[in-house]
Order: structure tokens, then sequence, then C-alpha cells
């Protein structure tokens, strides 16, 4: 006969229990031409798994990344942080058959961006 894999109980491979994420924005005119706006958000998901059998887990994430900047109504000048506190925990990965170790499960995490951060401009015509 055909097997048929049972899941019954087991969680969907990429589907967090839990997953949040949160925005702070905040825009303050600072004259009739001018706007300061700062922008925080955060994103958060809990523990899941790579598979359907449940065998690789990632562990819960959080990520931060803010911006502060100054527009107009041709001009953008943004000052960036991705990645605040710079948690590195896998985000994502594959697993592969190791056809050299009597076929095991090669896995390859791949961890979050690290912290980044830089300006970003932007000018419309």
């Amino acid at each position: 006969g055909d097997q048929q894999l049972d899941l019954e109980g087991e969680k969907l491979p990429w589907s967090p229990d839990n997953s949040a994420l949160a925005t702070l924005r905040y825009e303050r005119n600072l004259n009739a031409d001018m706007t300061l706006i700062s922008r925080w958000d955060t994103r958060y998901m809990s523990e899941r798994n790579l598979d359907l059998e449940g065998e690789v887990q990632f562990e819960a994430i959080t990520v931060s990344n803010f911006q502060v900047g100054i527009t107009t109504e041709s001009l953008e000048l943004i000052a960036y942080v991705d990645n605040v506190f710079d948690d590195r925990t896998p985000e994502n990965g594959v697993t592969f058959v190791n056809f050299f170790q009597a076929f095991q499960d090669l896995v390859a995490a791949y961890p979050a961006d690290k912290r980044t951060f830089g300006i970003r401009t932007s000018y419309r015509f």
C-alpha cells in the first residue's frame, strides 16, 4: 500500500504561532516648506519550523528599524538604521540531501541582515 505522511498536530513550515509588526511615526512641520519625519518599525516572529516534520526550528526573532529625516515638496533626506539591535537570529533557510553522509539532511540557515545605516535621498522633478 501507499503510505501517507501523517502531519496531524504539526505546525506548517514558516508559520509562527505569533507575529507582530508595530510602527511609530512622527511628523512635525518645521516651516511652510519643510517637514521633520521619524519612524520606528519593529517586527516579531515566534519560533517556526523549517520543514513539515518540524525537525528544524528557528528561534523567535525581533528586528527594529529607525529612520529620521527632512522632506520638502521636491527633496527628501533620510538617515536610517536597519536592524538597530543587530539581531542575527536566522530568519530562513533550506534543507538539502547530503549524498555523501548517508543521505542525512543538511541545513543552510540564513541570518537576518546585519545592522546597516546610511542616508537616502530623493529628488522629485
